[in-house]
C-alpha cells in the first residue's frame, strides 16, 4: 500500500475537479452547468494524463467509466478525452 502512495501522493496536483483515491483506483468528478465546466474537466483528464505518462502508470481503458447524473434530456452526448482513449460518458473508456 505505501508504493501506491509513494506514486499517487501527487496526482491532485493541479486538478481543479474533486478527486478520490482508494487503493489503487481514482475517480474525478464535478458539478457540470455550462460549457467552461466541461472545458475545466477535460482540463484536469487531460493533466491526469501526464501524470500517468510522467510518473509511469497506465490507465486501463476497461476499467475506466463515464457517468453523467442529471434529469435532463440532453441530446448531444459530452465526448471526453483521456490520453488517445474517448470517452463519450455512455460507453467504456
Amino acid at each position: 500500500m505505501s508504493m501506491i502512495l509513494a506514486y499517487v501522493n501527487d496526482i491532485w496536483r493541479n486538478i481543479e475537479s474533486t478527486i478520490r483515491l482508494f487503493a489503487d483506483d481514482c475517480v474525478i468528478y464535478t458539478k457540470i452547468i455550462n460549457k467552461e465546466d466541461i472545458e475545466k474537466l477535460q482540463k484536469d483528464l487531460d493533466r491526469l494524463g501526464e501524470w500517468a505518462v510522467e510518473n509511469a502508470m497506465k490507465i486501463n481503458p476497461s476499467k475506466s467509466k463515464a457517468v453523467r447524473f442529471t434529469r435532463a434530456r440532453l441530446k448531444d452526448i459530452t465526448r471526453l478525452f483521456v490520453s488517445e482513449h474517448i470517452n463519450t460518458g455512455s460507453e467504456q473508456l
